[in-house]
């Protein structure tokens, strides 16, 4: 975690690291995924589909 300097972060500073870490999940479960050769459902132009993870891009 990372050591607090007394600086308070901006509304945008904070909206990066969310999006960070939210990037960072989605690679490691994805990662996971293709290491166990399992599906992902996820969002795709307006319907749910089950896709290979090995078949997503990081």
């Amino acid at each position: 975690m990372a050591k607090n300097t007394g600086k308070r972060l901006t509304h945008e500073e904070i909206k990066a690291k969310v999006i960070e870490g939210m990037m960072r999940a989605r690679k490691k479960l994805i990662e996971q995924e293709r290491k166990d050769d399992s599906y992902l459902v996820v969002w795709e132009n307006g319907k749910v589909v089950k896709v290979k993870a090995r078949d997503m891009e990081i």
